[in-house]
């Protein structure tokens, strides 16, 4: 009984520990890629399971952010939930799988194999790399899915490998099948899913035997066969090809040079020869994670015999000979085991297909789990020689110390600002850095200074059109409307498609007045992406000041239901001009979306019940004044508005009460006087009633 307690206390005690150490985190603002993958994607609005099951390599998480959406639109809280649950989740199995092969091997005793995996979970949950992907909501969705995907294929594995019983080892084999087009929706990284089943039938149930793996071909052979058909579907033959055949080359990310000249094409042997210092830094950050960074200014190496090449493969060869004298010792031993899984998921993003990341942290997510495993396995073996008592206090210092530091990392993530801030630090010569840190300080209003900022990005990167189109709009606000409308120029010269720069240009426009140029800007911002809705607003803007009240209307309308600019400020400049044209069922519907987006905002509930009541739907419009004048008693404009309409719907009365109520807080209206004489005149039957 102990035993079991203890055996479920354990990795819900590192459960806590990850849920405080990153609660701070959940209101944080979005960052950096989820931005363009959440904020700024518009079909998050309209996607649905149906539409997307399938429909590509990473259809889960368009899924999953679908569902966040419909939580709370774009509310970061939801989808940093998901990161973290889905982390923690994936710690659990972590805890689980330890202790099933530390029961198929039976080489340690029972508290080894659950201090073992204790370790590994404690390490994979708080330890400070893993905030490179938990906190980066779009990277937790993907790597972290992907993770989840293949440790469950993994217990499945391990069941249908293993079990006495028939139908279980079946029913373990279907459901492996079954899970292929939802694991495959994750990210590309599952495809090594099969090599890792190998890997842990080979050290845990054939126990390197090569006829005990055979034997298991019913397993290993449909499950390999249907992840590489999924993916041949996703990513075309020609893809494998290319890659398998050295000829898969891609060009520089603007802002993200990693060649001398940006011209260069990135091939698989620079990229090759480049992964052998990415790969000895990933080992590093997980012995030393203070300098690690969102963002790095890494180069690919420029040829084989240069020393950021032959260094890094000379520690890398050293490990690679420490291992198979390990193995040679010990055909089992989980240090190799833990080593091997680590290669084999950081092998297919650092070897020959290029990619225009050099290095990024985030993608040692699942490799994670094997150097856990290992460094796991030597800290059960050194708290073997200790007592319990001083084992607990071991663990307890080991989780104060990674959560605190856990904590003090995501930090990072807690406004633009401060993000950039760190990239810059670890990665001081990177465009992207500076251009994002100046678009942080200037939401701030700080202009000046952001200004500096892009001027720095563009000395590092002269055909990084950001940073233009950035300076742009920072002298905008600034009012150095010259300067602003030169520098979007040359943005778009060198980015004639970026629908953004014609709406930033057309804004700069509207301000010297020339209107006919600012609608052509704004039509080929349309042109470009026909759900701009930003574009759309600021067409209507335009059309107002040039007193065009209908086709503002249109154009706002269209901002708001059939484009993205579907948030508080669209629908409130829609019922404003709706109710100018007085189409108050238009101004009703846009202010009911008002509300909806921001219920506290007592403007907004106030223009609805007035919109009500201007269309004539006197008792709506008294609802909607009733609550406020109950929430603000002392607001003249809700009595007297309420005792408007409860005179239109002839309850005097009512009314009467709130005429006089709205005189006793000093109401100036000049008809008050008027109104309450007939409401008494009414009820004393001497004059007639509106009705009639």
């Amino acid at each position: 009984m102990q035993h079991r307690i203890l055996k479920w206390a354990l990795p819900a005690s590192c459960v806590v520990i990850t849920l405080l150490a990153y609660a701070p985190s959940l209101t944080y603002p979005f960052q950096f890629d989820d931005l363009a993958n959440i904020v700024k994607y518009f079909d998050i609005r309209h996607n649905s399971l149906a539409s997307l099951f399938f429909s590509g390599s990473r259809w889960v998480s368009y899924w999953l952010n679908t569902l966040y959406y419909s939580l709370g639109r774009f509310n970061p809280f939801w989808y940093r939930v998901g990161s973290v649950a889905s982390h923690a989740t994936t710690g659990i199995l972590v805890y689980v799988l330890v202790c099933r092969l530390g029961a198929l091997r039976r080489d340690l005793s029972w508290q080894m194999v659950h201090a073992l995996a204790t370790t590994a979970t404690l390490l994979f949950l708080v330890h400070p790399v893993q905030t490179q992907t938990v906190s980066y909501v779009i990277q937790g969705q993907l790597e972290g899915l992907a993770t989840l995907s293949m440790l469950t294929m993994a217990h499945l594995f391990i069941t249908a490998a293993t079990s006495v019983h028939y139908w279980s080892r079946v029913g373990a084999l279907a459901a492996m099948i079954a899970l292929v087009p939802i694991i495959c929706g994750t990210k590309e990284i599952v495809i090594v899913t099969p090599a890792l089943l190998i890997l842990i039938d080979w050290f845990f149930v054939a126990r390197g035997s090569c006829a005990s793996i055979m034997r298991r071909w019913w397993i290993h052979l449909p499950v390999g066969f249907c992840i590489g058909a999924a993916y041949l579907y996703f990513l075309k033959p020609t893809f494998f090809l290319k890659v398998f055949g050295f000829a898969s080359e891609t060009r520089n990310n603007v802002g993200n040079i990693l060649t001398d000249d940006p011209g260069t094409m990135i091939t698989p042997y620079l990229y090759l020869i480049s992964q052998f210092k990415v790969i000895v830094h990933y080992l590093w950050i997980f012995i030393w994670p203070w300098s690690i960074s969102v963002d790095y200014d890494w180069k690919l190496s420029t040829g084989f015999f240069t020393p950021d090449v032959l260094i890094p493969l000379a520690i890398l060869s050293s490990i690679a000979v420490w291992l198979i004298a390990r193995y040679k010792r010990d055909s089992g031993d989980w240090v190799v085991f833990g080593f091997l899984w680590f290669f084999v998921c950081i092998l297919p993003r650092a070897s020959i297909v290029p990619s225009t990341e050099l290095i990024a942290d985030y993608k040692t997510y699942a490799a994670s789990i094997g150097l856990f495993i290992a460094c796991g396995y030597a800290v059960a073996r050194r708290l073997a020689d200790f007592s319990p008592q001083l084992s607990i206090v071991a663990y307890g210092a080991l989780a104060i110390f990674l959560s605190a530091a856990t904590y003090a990392r995501n930090t990072v993530w807690r406004s633009g600002e401060e993000f950039w801030e760190n990239v810059i630090a670890n990665a001081p010569r990177k465009a992207r850095a500076y251009n994002n840190y100046g678009v942080a300080l200037s939401e701030k209003h700080k202009f000046a200074e952001a200004i500096e900022q892009f001027k720095k990005g563009i000395m590092l990167d002269r055909f990084y059109p950001d940073p233009w189109v950035n300076i742009a709009v920072s002298y905008g606000a600034l009012k150095e409307l010259d300067k602003a409308i030169a520098a979007i120029k040359q943005a778009i010269a060198m980015q004639p498609y970026y629908p953004e720069n014609f709406n930033n240009l057309a804004s700069f426009l509207m301000q010297k007045q020339e209107y006919e140029e600012a609608e052509k800007m704004l039509r080929r911002a349309i042109e470009l992406r026909p759900h701009y809705g930003k574009a759309y607003f600021n067409l209507g803007r335009l059309y107002l000041e040039r007193n065009r009240h209908e086709e503002a209307f249109e154009a706002f309308k269209t901002a708001c239901e059939r484009a993205d600019f579907d948030n508080e400020i669209g629908f409130s400049t829609l019922g404003t001009v709706s109710a100018l044209l007085q189409r108050y069922d238009e101004a009703v519907k846009a202010y009911t979306r008002a509300v909806a987006l921001n219920p506290q905002s007592v403007d907004y509930r106030f223009a609805l019940a007035n919109s009500y009541f201007l269309g004539k739907n006197y008792e709506a419009a008294r609802a909607h004044y009733e609550q406020l004048a109950q929430a603000l008693p002392g607001d003249v404009r809700f009595a007297y508005n309420l005792a408007e309409s409860y005179r239109m719907l002839n309850q005097l009365e009512r009314a009467l009460i709130w005429y006089k109520k709205a005189q006793q807080l000093g109401s100036t209206m000049p008809q008050l006087a008027s109104r309450i004489d007939h409401c008494v005149r009414v009820l004393q039957g001497v004059a007639p009633t509106p009705s009639e």
